[in-house]
């Protein structure tokens, strides 16, 4: 089963990475890893090369998904 890494914004689909040639649990555990990262940038203003937090940016999330490629939702249309 392909596992792919879902960046959210907000509530849409920002885009997909993957097939991943990692489980579930890892790509998971990744995931967790990516959101702590933004919400300690986002606390910060900038993230940890110096580069400031864009709006955008303090509703990125990252999730898994097992299964086919999920569809790009971020703007409205399929981008893919």
């Amino acid at each position: 089963m392909n596992v792919w890494l879902v960046i959210y914004v907000g509530t849409s689909i920002g885009g997909t990475i993957g097939p991943l040639p990692v489980t579930m649990k890892e790509c998971q555990f990744n995931a967790t890893l990516y959101n702590i990262e933004m919400i300690t940038a986002a606390e910060r203003g900038k993230f940890r090369t110096g580069e400031a937090v864009m709006p955008m940016h303090r509703i990125m999330t990252f999730d898994c998904v097992e299964g086919d490629r999920p569809e790009i939702t971020f703007g409205g249309e399929d981008v893919t």
